[in-house]
């Protein structure tokens, strides 16, 4: 995601565990990934809810858009794979279940 788009107040989802959290503040600094985002973060605990501040790149971080369209990819792409496999699996035993039977 383009540093220049977020802006604090802005709600994102962490790419790797799609936890949602509110933009502190951006960093624009030259460390070759286009600068740091701020996110504050609850957590659930024992004791309730916790809020925690991590410090993430922009390509870790994406819009709520992004997030549901990234997880609708992935449903598809697994009942894609799903479908395909069961297809192999009705080939594999069709040439034994239409066999007749000697009795």
């Amino acid at each position: 995601m383009d540093l220049a788009k977020i802006y604090p107040g802005m709600l994102l989802h962490i790419c790797t565990t799609g936890e949602e959290g509110m933009v502190i503040s951006t960093y624009a600094v030259d460390n070759g990934y286009g600068g740091t985002v701020s996110l504050r973060v609850p957590k659930q605990t024992r004791d309730g809810i916790n809020h925690v501040e991590e410090v993430l790149y922009p390509f870790e971080v994406e819009t709520l858009e992004e997030n549901l369209q990234r997880t609708i990819d992935e449903m598809r792409l697994r009942t894609r794979i799903a479908k395909a496999a069961q297809e192999q699996d009705v080939m594999t035993l069709a040439p034994t279940a239409l066999k007749p039977t000697i009795q």
